[in-house]
Formats: structure tokens, C-alpha cells, sequence
């Protein structure tokens, strides 16, 4: 049931912490985009490859920007403490690369949802509706005309949404793809009662949320003040010649905080196709050999192109690497993306060297991390086909890149070093290094009874959340302590996996799906038990095995447990502490260490 597009969430966003907890509908607070919390979903199956001449990049953005904090609102009704299930907001693409285009193909959107309470989960059945404008108007009576087809319609199952902020992104396959005729279009959001198309209605938790984006770096697209909101929930926008705050046809403004006035949008991203048109001034590499560095100065507000080429697969199978670094440069902060001549993002990165010093890391792992800190080099970032050519932009921070060779950009510049390392030439690859530092999520040191609690914490797209631990004697069937390993407390929207390796490098066990009975609602997280059977330790998940030592035997020494999203996989050797992360979800990861040793 891996492709299940029910959404189900029990733990809500811890590192958003009190501020999330103590948020009131209607009452606007600050939110760091870090503590939104990301799924991806592929409607019917994997989406298509986009045209060989254009990219998939964005074209309209009220959410993302520079790491400064939104200024974000649960959207309730101004009159009475309840919630607006039922939104429609009209989205332009100018500024933009379709402010003067047509017929248009939206391939990838984000929408969001929320949860305002403190704790519980909401149930709801998300439709969502794109309009052609031609067929909507606020002040007409209703809003949308009657008997005119929307442009698509999907309806996703949100079950047991926790507490917080939530993402989510549709890749549509070519079936599901749809035109927009000219530069705006209509989104009609709407929270259903679960199987049927009855208004959603639950008192004040709040299902839909608003923002003004600060910080923005380039605004792509944007939206009218006006929004339609059903608030007596007939299923009818009943528009007016103005907007009011108790209409339907509403402008709502920030009531307080640091955009106090100012208009109240619906976060939302779309992605289309772009031109395909490479950087007309770079800088050739050509062939990627072992090792080069060179030294170069980024213009302010600009980016500093490279193009290269591979003579051989950067990938796992191949066990090639290709680590690429701006270490030792003038320049406090760099950010980086690479792009295939198509002008689609491979990976960008904005800190995973030292300090705020970006790095990409291609192929098989692992690598020490710089000396100055930072991730190791991992090959988190994907694998690489032979060819090319490849696209690396290089900038000074904060970037907003996308798909067409974007890379907007309001950093001073300077001078920068870009550091290339590889062995697609000499095929000599160095013995692995062990998850340490910045890669660790925890270093749990003896794991002594009762255990050890997890810590809620985000991963980051395509990371890996490594734990350190020791077991102090033998774990076996015939002996008497047992040591479990619970995922209950991972958010549960979340498909992960989970892989123990020992101190050698070399994995020991791995564990997907710790379902019980094969029925709706899924257990899509791992578990493990070691010890004897017998005497079954129920999981804190009801809908999960229980533990009974159904793993067997966990001999004393080091371990290193490594967490990730569905698809995962390890090297066929199964070794070097390597895991190849396919999801790019970013949902809380939590295990909680459980052992009778003393």
C-alpha cells in the first residue's frame, strides 16, 4: 500500500514548537519556512519527462523566498470562531515567465493545509478546483459561473492532520497535466466532510491558512486583494460590486504583527513549463577529471555559470563520486544548484559545507565533511549519467532557483573557490568514513533500560537522519533482555525505512512496513526487535506489530541507525554506511530506543 494517497498525520511540527501551539485562528503570528512540513504526491504514477526544449520551473510563488519568516494567519471567519473551508483565490503569473504567454501547461502544484489546534487530528476530504477566469468573477452573483467545467479538479483524503503547517505538492502525470488559456487562473480549495461533498465543519480547527510572504527574492506572479470565501457554506460564492470582511466576496488584511495592513493571501505554488535557453556567458570545465580547484568572483546580485560533461555514470552501481564545494572562499555564503541542459534542477544546495557554504555531492558515500565542518559528502545529492552537458550555478546567498536556468539572486558577491573532486577518471575510491558530526542526529552513547525517547526532528528533503548507539552486551533469542526499536512517533504521513548498520560499515538489518493486519488505516513505519520471543511488547502504535525478538539477535558493539523516505535503497554490497534516498518528503522522524539492559 506504498502508493496510498491517503495522508495521515499524528504528530504535528515540533520544531514549530510553542509558537504553533499557541497560534489562535485569526490572530497572526511569524513562521520560518523550515518548520512547514513537506509531502509529495504523484497523482497516478511517476510524472512525465518534460519537453526536450523546456523545463519545469516555477511561475507562480506566494510561499517560498529567502529564509526570512512569514507573516502567517489561520483563515476563520471574522464574525464567529469558525473555520473557512471553502476558499477561492485568483492567482496571476505576472510578474513572470508566462505574464505574456498563453495556453500554458501546469505540471506541478502546491497547496496548503493546516491544523490550528494545539493537539488532536482532523479528518477531510481536500477538493481542489482550477477556474478558467473567464468563468469567474468576485462581483458577480455567484461568483462562478453556473454549469462551467473547471479546468481540472482532484480530490486528495487528508486523514489524522496533526497539529501545524503542511505543503503539499501534486506532480501531475500527462493525463492530469491541464492548459491555462491565458496569465491568471482561479483556485477553489475546498474541505469536505470524508466520502462526500458536505462542507467540513469542526468548531475552530482551521483547515486552510494564509500568508504575506516577507523576503521574497523575485515574486513570481501574484494575486488580487480580493478572495471568495463561502462562509455560510451552501456551496455558492455569492459575490458583490465590493469586497467586505463579513462578505463573501472578502479583502482581508493582517490585523497586527509587522504586516499589519496589508493583504492576506493563500499560500500556493505552481510550476509549468519554461524556455530551455543555457547560460550565454560561463565558464567550461569540460571533462570533469579527479581534482581541480579554481578561483572566481561572483557579481553582485548574480550567479557565475560552469558548464562540465562526464566521461562515466556518477552512480552507486558505477561506485563513482563527484563532490562539488565552495570551501576556502572570500565569500561567507554561497548557494548552488546544478541544472541538466534542459535547464531542470538536478539539486541546489544553500549550507551543507562549513558555516554557510554550500556543497552538492553526486555518486556513492562516504566522504569526510570539510574541515571546517559541515554534512559529509554522501552522494545524497542523487547520481549522475555519463554526458552532459551539466549546468552549475554558483552564487552568494540567499538564491531562489528554478527550472529554465533561474537563479534570482540579491547577494553582494565576491571572490569564491570551487573545489571539484571525482574519481570518473581513476576509478580509486577511498574506504568510507562512519555518519559523524553535522550528519548525526544523535549520538546516543550505552542505550541502557528503559531506553532512550526520540526527538521529533526534520530531516530535510533527500537526508538521511542518523543515530549512533552501543549495545553494552549480546541481544539473542535464548538470553533474557530484549532492545526494540519503535517508529510510532514518526509522523505518520511519512513512508519511511530504516537500516541498521555496524561499525564496520556493513549493514546488519533493514525494516519497511511494520504493519499488523494489512488493513486500512497502514503502518508505513519500520520497527525492530531483538531478543526473545514470547512475551510480546505491544507498539504505541495500535496499527503496528508488536515486538516479540521477531529480528533475532543484536550482538554487542556500535551501530549506526540511518532513517529515510520511501524509496531507499543500499548498495549491492551493503556497505560503506550507504543508503541512496529517492523521497524527497520532509516529515518528523522520531525513534524511541526501548531495552532491558542495565
Amino acid at each position: 500500500m506504498k502508493k496510498s494517497m491517503v495522508l495521515s498525520v499524528v504528530a504535528g511540527l515540533a520544531c514549530a514548537g510553542a509558537a504553533l501551539a499557541q497560534a489562535i485562528p485569526g490572530v497572526p503570528f511569524e513562521v520560518d519556512r523550515s518548520q512547514i512540513q513537506q509531502i509529495y504526491v504523484n497523482e497516478y504514477g511517476e510524472p512525465t519527462a518534460p519537453y526536450a526544449d523546456r523545463a519545469i520551473g516555477v511561475v507562480h510563488d506566494g510561499l517560498n523566498g529567502t529564509t526570512a519568516p512569514l507573516c502567517a494567519v489561520y483563515l476563520n471567519q471574522a464574525a464567529a470562531p469558525q473555520p473557512l473551508v471553502s476558499i477561492l483565490e485568483d492567482l496571476n503569473f505576472s510578474p513572470g515567465p508566462w505574464a505574456s504567454t498563453t495556453n500554458n501547461v501546469v505540471r506541478v502544484f502546491t497547496v496548503s493545509i493546516s491544523n490550528s489546534a494545539a493537539s488532536g487530528t482532523i479528518n477531510f476530504d481536500l477538493r481542489m478546483r482550477f477556474w478558467d477566469p473567464a468563468n469567474v468573477d468576485f462581483t458577480a452573483n455567484p461568483m462562478i459561473t453556473a454549469g462551467s467545467t473547471p479546468l481540472r479538479e482532484i480530490i486528495y483524503p487528508v486523514r489524522n492532520l496533526g497539529p501545524g503547517l503542511f505543503n503539499i505538492t501534486f506532480t501531475l502525470t500527462a493525463t492530469g497535466q491541464f492548459t491555462v488559456p491565458g496569465n491568471r487562473v482561479f483556485f477553489q480549495g475546498e474541505a469536505l466532510q470524508p466520502g462526500s461533498t458536505t462542507a467540513y465543519f469542526t468548531g475552530t480547527q482551521i483547515p486552510f491558512w494564509g500568508v504575506n510572504p516577507n523576503g521574497f527574492v523575485a515574486l513570481r506572479g501574484g494575486s488580487s486583494n480580493s478572495q471568495g470565501f463561502d462562509r455560510n457554506r451552501d456551496g455558492i460564492f455569492a459575490g458583490s460590486p465590493t469586497p467586505g470582511n463579513t462578505l463573501e466576496h472578502s479583502a482581508l488584511n493582517f490585523p497586527g504583527g509587522q504586516c499589519i495592513n496589508t493583504n492576506i493571501h493563500y499560500p500556493m505554488v505552481i510550476q509549468g513549463d519554461l524556455p530551455a535557453t543555457p547560460p550565454a556567458t560561463f565558464m567550461d570545465l569540460g571533462s570533469i577529471t579527479d581534482s581541480s580547484t579554481m578561483n572566481f568572483t561572483i557579481p553582485a546580485n548574480g550567479v557565475k555559470w560552469f558548464r562540465f560533461n562526464l566521461s562515466a555514470d556518477v552512480t552507486d552501481a558505477a561506485l563513482h563520486f563527484l563532490d562539488i564545494d565552495t570551501e576556502g572562499s572570500g565569500i561567507a555564503d554561497s548557494d548552488m544548484a546544478l541544472f541538466d541542459n534542459n535547464g531542470n534542477i538536478i539539486r541546489a544546495d544553500a549550507g551543507d559545507g562549513s558555516g554557510d557554504l554550500a556543497h552538492l555531492t553526486f555518486g556513492v558515500g562516504r566522504r569526510a565533511a570539510a574541515p571546517g565542518g559541515g554534512k559529509s559528502f554522501d552522494g545524497g545529492d542523487g547520481e549522475l549519467a555519463m554526458g552532459g552537458p551539466f549546468w552549475l550555478a554558483i552564487t552568494s546567498g540567499p538564491t531562489a532557483f528554478s527550472g529554465g536556468f533561474v537563479a534570482d539572486n540579491t547577494g553582494a558577491g565576491g571572490n569564491a573557490t570551487i573545489n571539484i573532486r571525482s574519481n570518473v577518471v581513476s576509478g580509486n575510491l577511498a574506504p568510507s568514513v562512519a555518519p559523524a558530526g553535522e550528519d548525526l542526529a544523535a549520538d546516543l552513547g550505552d542505550v541502557l533500560a528503559p531506553g532512550v525517547a526520540g526527538t521529533p526532528t526534520l530531516p530535510g528533503a533527500y537526508n538521511i537522519m542518523w543515530y549512533k548507539f552501543n549495545v553494552c552486551q549480546d541481544i539473542t533469542p535464548s538470553g533474557t533482555d530484549y532492545f526494540d526499536i519503535d517508529f510510532s512517533n514518526n509522523d505518520q504521513l511519512g513512508d519511511t525505512e530504516a537500516f541498521i548498520f555496524n561499525a564496520a560499515g556493513n549493514l546488519v538489518i533493514t525494516s519497511d512496513d511494520a504493519d499488523a493486519d494489512g488493513m486500512d488505516p497502514f503502518y508505513l513505519s519500520p520497527q525492530f526487535s531483538f531478543g526473545p520471543s514470547g512475551n510480546p511488547r505491544p507498539s504505541a502504535n495500535p496499527d503496528a506489530l508488536p515486538f516479540d525478538g521477531q529480528d533475532g539477535a543484536l550482538l554487542r558493539g556500535t551501530y549506526y541507525l540511518g532513517v529515510s523516505f520511501f524509496q531507499s535503497a543500499t548498495l549491492g554490497s551493503n556497505d560503506r554506511w550507504h543508503i541512496r534516498v529517492t523521497g524527497g518528503s520532509d516529515l518528523e522522524i522520531s525513534p524511541d530506543f526501548y531495552t532491558t539492559i542495565s
